[in-house]
């Protein structure tokens, strides 16, 4: 493992518009980026707007590597999650991020969010397998929100269908224990690190918040998922307010994470074989 498996999405600050951003994590090292789902700052569905983005991505050496599509629920035909598979062909990246259901609901409407994911299911399936693009279904509010998540986990029996775990996410109202990450273990397909400070004030760097980092790279190292490991944060909550110097701290934090990542892994390796 190496440190080019350190990506960002490009909601850590949207003010900055996407070539900006490009060359500004360029110049700091970063060698993977997301997009994130803020059609406004950047239109991934728009072949004209990919196209203009490509010459740049291939001069600076940036790769992409996830993008974060609409969330299934609201996407009735899923012409969303095929024009996004465009996106990702184009990019010559392998994943798209989803929501399947708002991120908070009151709980009696879980049975209505069920009936409308269940009628999409094996369309879903198909889609991923014969485009061979893997989805990953990102946990949201952690309460029913995310036990409707994986609820459908035995009905997504596909290779390429799997989750993507937001630290973050997991987080609200935490500490809370790091179980979510377990069950999701063994069927990661993306991941999403950020820190949380409090209620409402979260996906910041890792160290200004609560969140134990040591224990989340124990539990990753026991993951066939190696990457990259994309840090979902944002300027918005930071103590880092001016951007370079926001990126440079998230490339020293992000680099000792993969670093602590890689040498547990090794461990893990190295007792296996004995």
């Amino acid at each position: 493992m190496n440190k080019s498996n350190l990506s960002l999405s490009s909601s850590f600050n949207y003010d900055i518009d996407i070539e900006n951003q490009l060359n500004l994590i360029a110049d700091i090292g970063f060698k993977w980026f997301s997009f994130g789902l803020n059609l406004e700052h950047f239109d991934y569905l728009n072949k004209g707007s990919r196209n203009r983005i490509l010459p740049l991505l291939n001069d600076l050496d940036i790769s992409i590597d996830t993008i974060h599509g609409e969330s299934l629920y609201q996407d009735e035909e899923l012409n969303l999650l095929k024009s996004t598979i465009d996106a990702v062909k184009t990019f010559k990246c392998n994943t798209i991020v989803l929501h399947i259901s708002p991120f908070q609901f009151k709980k009696k409407e879980v049975e209505n969010y069920y009936k409308i994911i269940e009628k999409k299911i094996n369309s879903i399936v198909n889609i991923a397998e014969t485009e061979k693009i893997n989805i990953a279904l990102e946990n949201v509010f952690p309460y029913h929100e995310t036990d409707l998540l994986l609820e459908f986990s035995t009905q997504l029996n596909s290779e390429y269908i799997g989750f993507c775990y937001d630290s973050s996410h997991d987080q609200i109202d935490g500490p809370r224990d790091l179980e979510l990450l377990d069950k999701m273990i063994d069927c990661l397909k993306a991941v999403h690190l950020s820190d949380r400070i409090k209620p409402f004030v979260d996906h910041v760097i890792p160290g200004e918040g609560f969140i134990d980092f040591e224990k989340i790279a124990e539990k990753l190292s026991k993951s066939t998922f190696k990457g990259p490991y994309l840090f979902e944060v944002m300027m918005t909550h930071s103590k880092y307010k001016e951007p370079k110097e926001f990126l440079m701290k998230l490339k020293e934090e992000g680099d000792k994470f993969l670093d602590r990542l890689a040498r547990l892994t090794q461990q893990r390796i190295s007792l296996k074989s004995k």
